[in-house]
């Protein structure tokens, strides 16, 4: 027992010894070369490796305590160093009883030390390692949060000044430069509650706050606050009611729904339930489980087993300091099947995109489909760009059938991938063009012609681009698409011209048109067609029957303009009706 007490009384006195050096001499902990005996029976010490954990800044000094940390749980009596590992070149340490300073002399030092301190009670003594983690100084600040905001005359507003600095904490500053006549700043560690005066104009001001990094580096932040005057809260409903699978839950954010001008909204929920809703609460999106109450704008509804129309009552509150009560619709949908009905002759060229709504393709009753992400199982798709169930579909060099999917989500609660089928052509032109024979007009005649009727390219559309070519023997051309109106000259004669084509498949084509223009006086007196040249030469029933003439209007301008001539006509009766065609007589 006596060697006991002495090996005790040995700790103490060089403890003390080491106190009073560092008390007045800031004298650095040196090697201990002292023996400690461990006594035969003492109390044991509890620690907790969690907490002996510090975090040292190079450069600087960080303090910590051994029982307030939590580094160690038992009561101790006084602590001491333990092995030359408490000093380096690099790091040096002091104490003074159970509180530590460690100081990096190397402002460039990172990564961690193991260290340890030996804590002493009555009876027992047990060394405790320290794991300190260097940070370099100086990390720069990077401000990441709005710096401006609006608050109305009389109301306040609260704001997180968000910052970082790698690992380092930031701490704020208070407020400096802040017009006392307009507004109140207030802080809370990196919060500050800003409060407009009642009296304040409405205008603009600023004022700073200084960040600071635990490695020492600050910046100085400037924030300005609009204010304003007290205002109105509006509430648009929603066109669309929010929808919600009988039996089940769905998360919203019903903020959109309610604005105040440039005054934030926040958002609390009335007591009273529609009878087909359960319960209000929120769940985060993509997560099933629910964390509580229905807190902000963000809200799950619980939908109840039975279907049909609700609504849920949402209390906004201004900035602005108003408050309205909106009424959101909530059709509870009941459970159905979901069906896919694929597109078919869906085609495209090498390398061209197509616009495909998906919507069309799947139903689920009365109930409200989307879509998702489409899918490119194939590889063959360059790019998919979607705009709700709007899909462009651009694809690659590979030709043949190809397909993605889109899935889609039913308001029941029904899901399903819809396969969608393509067919890529090859980039070549497969415009095919057959030139219309017979096309004729008389001479300041006006003749229509539907030029889609003589190019076809498969299963794509054609399409007319307009004419460039002019022809001295048409004086003019109006185009309306493929609808095609000429009207000709006053001299006789052939005119060509070229309709340039052009199909949804990529494929373009000139196709030639050949236009014959006659001379037909007596069309303007017959008023039995639209222009159009018939050819005497070509019509059989103009040869070797004139009575069969008067039943075709069209043979019998022909034939007039072929015998009208004085001489034609000296061969015929004078009581002939072809010479006296257009004079008034019974026969015309």
């Amino acid at each position: 027992m006596n060697s006991g007490r002495g090996s005790v009384f040995c700790i103490r006195k060089a403890f003390v010894t080491f106190v009073s050096a560092a008390l007045f001499g800031s004298v650095l902990f040196a090697a201990s070369t002292a023996v400690v005996s461990e006594p035969a029976t003492g109390q044991q010490i509890n620690y907790n490796t969690n907490a002996c954990r510090f975090t040292a800044v190079g450069g600087q000094a960080t303090s910590f305590h051994m029982t307030n940390s939590g580094c160690v749980t038992s009561t101790i009596n006084s602590c001491s160093y333990a092995t030359t590992s408490w000093h380096t070149t690099a790091i040096r340490f002091m104490s003074s009883g159970c509180s530590f300073s460690v100081n990096s002399v190397d402002t460039t030092r990172t990564g961690t030390l193991n260290l340890r301190a030996r804590v002493m009670t009555v009876g027992s003594f047990r060394d405790i390692t320290v794991v300190i983690t260097f940070q370099p100084p100086s990390v720069p600040i990077t401000f990441d949060g709005p710096t401006s905001f609006s608050v109305a005359a009389g109301r306040e507003q609260v704001f997180f000044a968000s910052a970082s600095a790698g690992s380092q904490t930031i701490s704020c500053g208070n407020a400096t430069g802040v017009d006392s006549t307009i507004l109140t700043v207030t802080r809370s560690g990196c919060y500050f509650t800003v409060t407009a005066a009642a009296s304040a104009t409405a205008g603009d001001t600023t004022f700073t706050v200084q960040l600071m990094a635990a490695g020492g580096s600050t910046h100085d932040q400037t924030f300005t606050i609009t204010v304003g005057p007290v205002s109105s809260i509006t509430f648009e409903p929603p066109t669309t009611p929010l929808s919600v699978p009988a039996g089940n839950f769905r998360h919203f954010d019903v903020s959109g729904y309610a604005s105040d001008r440039d005054y934030g909204i926040t958002c609390r929920y009335s007591g009273a339930l529609h009878a087909l809703i359960s319960r209000l609460g929120f769940v985060a999106p993509g997560t099933t489980t629910p964390t509580g109450p229905a807190s902000g704008c963000n809200v799950t509804i619980y939908a109840g087993d039975t279907a049909g129309s609700a609504s849920v009552s949402v209390i906004y509150n201004s900035a602005g300091g108003d408050e309205v009560i909106g009424v959101i619709p909530v059709t509870v949908a009941s459970s159905s099947a979901l069906g896919f009905s694929p597109p078919s002759n869906l085609g495209l060229r090498v390398g061209q995109t197509i616009t495909i709504n998906a919507r069309l393709y799947a139903r689920d009753g009365l109930n409200t489909v989307t879509c998702g992400d489409a899918e490119d199982p194939e590889a063959k798709i360059t790019g998919i760009v979607r705009n709700n169930c709007v899909y462009e579909i651009t694809v690659g060099d590979t030709t043949g059938a190809t397909h993605f999917t889109v899935p889609y989500s039913s308001s029941s609660g029904a899901e399903l991938k819809g396969r969608i089928e393509l067919t890529v052509s090859p980039p070549r032109s497969d415009i095919s063009f057959t030139a219309p024979a017979g096309l004729s007009v008389a001479t300041n005649g006006v003749i229509t012609i539907d030029a889609a009727d003589y190019a076809s390219d498969g299963d794509f559309v054609v399409s007319c681009e307009t004419i460039t070519q002019s022809h001295t023997l048409i004086s003019s051309i109006n185009e309306s698409g493929c609808s095609i109106r000429l009207t000709a000259g006053g001299t006789a004669g052939t005119a060509t011209f070229e309709v340039p084509y052009i199909s949804s498949g990529g494929d373009t084509h000139d196709g030639q048109f050949t236009l014959v223009i006659g001379d037909i006086p007596a069309l303007s007196a017959a008023g039995c067609t639209d222009g159009t040249f018939v050819d005497t030469t070509e019509n059989s029933r103009v040869v070797g029957s004139n009575n069969d003439l008067v039943e075709d209007c069209q043979a019998l301008v022909a034939a007039q303009n072929h015998w009208a001539g004085v001489s034609a006509n000296n061969d015929l009766r004078s009581s002939y009706f072809l010479r006296t065609w257009g004079t008034g007589t019974a026969e015309q």
